[in-house]
């Protein structure tokens, strides 16, 4: 990934989820510094009366666009003026457009013709078009959420909390004992793993209870589901709610509960088993979105013939990129770095031309 020394975020309020605004900010920072944060919508409208809040609090310019019609896209096409207006000013490397909505493919690829660098952000259902419109695409379903606090902010009334706190210390004041104090003894009860099969096998037991207590320190509910795989190792998927928080950023709250699983598992064995841990098939949809990065930005190294370095992965992504582009035509690719900042290369590789003159080793 380019380290871009100016970036414009435009964010399309109508089809952005706001509990996923600091967290997108977040994982765009990661590719270089932002300098323009604009939010387009409608704010008199109720479904944006939240925005009002965090647009203040993450020092995003609101940029009002009223309805002339309902039901017409008149929002849109003031984000696309915007863009348009930041495009001929020549003074940013990458654009972001944070947005579900496809209508913005058009302008993603005019866009990218022009020479920016196009950062797409939206959810899984994202069509497709406007995914492959961008070089490279951000899915915010997986981003951790950044904004707990900023939720309860919003939703609390100001003025009812001071009353809230007086009850609270009279009733501390007071000498009766509190009824509802064992209630909340009740709910790990709730929370408990569903039982192992009878016939599941001592390893299998051994880390469906090593994960489930870690996921109960997380706070995290989820049903485990371990098979065996073909070359001797050991799947473990995950699914409930709460799996954002279980997959992290870039999976690396998963990368850690797997490694921890294989250390705890294989401690003090003779017979080293690899434990896979995956939540919501969240890897199979990494490792998608990796080969379609790698493919693009070996597309993008053919066109500009130079070398592109994408973010920095673990080995397992880098391996990823390696065996896609292992085959492509025109293209190179090697690690640098170390790590945990060892990333993949992408280097533009001049064909060979056939030469029809006879090869001597005594005049060469």
């Amino acid at each position: 990934m380019e380290n871009f020394q100016k970036i414009a975020v435009l964010i399309d309020a109508d089809n952005t989820q706001l509990t996923k605004l600091e967290a997108v900010l977040h994982e765009v920072s990661t590719y270089g510094r932002i300098v323009v944060k604009k939010a387009y919508g409608n704010w008199r409208k109720d479904s944006l009366k939240n925005w009002e809040s965090e647009l203040k609090r993450l020092a995003i310019r609101a940029e009002q666009q009223f309805d002339y019609v309902a039901g017409k896209n008149t929002t849109d096409i003031a984000m696309v003026i915007g863009a348009m207006d930041l495009l001929h000013t020549n003074m940013y490397d990458a654009l972001v457009l944070v947005s579900s909505d496809s209508d913005f493919t058009p302008l993603a690829i005019r866009l990218r013709e022009s020479g920016l660098y196009i950062i797409g952000a939206g959810v899984t259902t994202t069509p497709e078009s406007f995914k492959n419109a961008c070089d490279d695409f951000i899915l915010i379903d997986y981003l951790a959420k950044a904004d707990d606090k900023p939720a309860v902010e919003h939703t609390a009334e100001p003025a009812a909390k001071k009353p809230a706190a007086r009850k609270a210390k009279k009733t501390a004041r007071s000498t009766k004992k509190p009824a509802a104090e064992p209630a909340p003894a009740a709910e790990p009860e709730a929370s408990v793993e569903p039982a192992a099969p009878a016939d599941e096998p001592e390893s299998y037991a051994r880390i469906r209870t090593f994960v489930s207590g870690l996921l109960e320190h997380m706070g995290i509910q989820a049903q485990i589901d371990i098979t065996a795989r073909d070359n001797g190792g050991v799947n473990v998927n995950l699914s409930g709610s709460g799996m954002g928080a279980v997959i992290g950023r870039r999976g690396e709250t998963l990368d850690a509960i797997q490694h921890l699983t294989n250390y705890a598992v294989n401690r003090g064995s003779d017979k080293h088993m690899h434990i896979s841990v995956d939540a919501e098939s969240y890897r199979a949809k990494r490792e998608e979105s990796l080969v379609r990065l790698a493919e693009k930005m070996a597309a993008k190294a053919v066109k500009y013939k130079r070398s592109m370095a994408l973010e920095p992965m673990n080995s397992y992504e880098r391996h990823v990129i390696h065996t896609a582009l292992q085959d492509y035509e025109g293209v190179t690719t090697s690690s640098t770095g170390t790590e945990p900042n060892r990333r993949v290369v992408v280097s533009y590789e001049k064909p060979q031309r056939p030469s029809n003159k006879p090869v001597s080793r005594e005049w060469s």
